[in-house]
């Protein structure tokens, strides 16, 4: 639950109980295309590469004494192994709120993504949402 140190890891692989703990910091390595958090918060993540995903969730200790702060974060996207620079590799995350480890898995049915040149296109269910990176501009209109 949010506010306390212990998280319930829903994906391909099952349901994992993570808890931090002081002093010993932990890196749980999962391979897969989505994950839900505690039953609130559930992720796709799609790759154009067709490689297998690996979500990390960084369990950090930092701080001294007798109450060390704890620190966590989730990386949804990653390789086993190192990809090579040249080739280039797009991936579409999409974040669904409140919403249950059961529909996220159900969510894998409806998510999309496509690449043709410098345009990606993510459909979830009847929404696109296409962009253009030839046309994309940096900076503040």
């Amino acid at each position: 639950a949010l506010g306390s140190n212990s998280r319930t890891l829903h994906g391909p692989w099952g349901e994992r109980k993570t808890t931090g703990y002081g002093g010993e910091a932990a890196v749980h390595s999962l391979e897969g295309n989505w994950l839900n958090i505690d039953d609130r918060v559930g992720y796709v993540v799609l790759r154009s590469d067709g490689r297998p995903n690996l979500i990390r969730h960084h369990d950090e200790s930092r701080g001294f004494g007798r109450v060390p702060q704890l620190q966590e974060w989730i990386s949804l996207v990653g390789e086993a192994e190192p990809l090579d620079a040249s080739t280039p590799v797009w991936i579409c995350v999409v974040t669904f709120l409140s919403q249950s480890a059961a529909d996220t898995a159900a969510s894998l049915e409806k998510v999309r993504f496509d690449v043709q040149g410098d345009v990606a296109t993510c459909r979830i269910g009847d929404d696109v949402i296409r962009v253009d990176f030839s046309k994309f501009e940096g900076g503040r209109p």
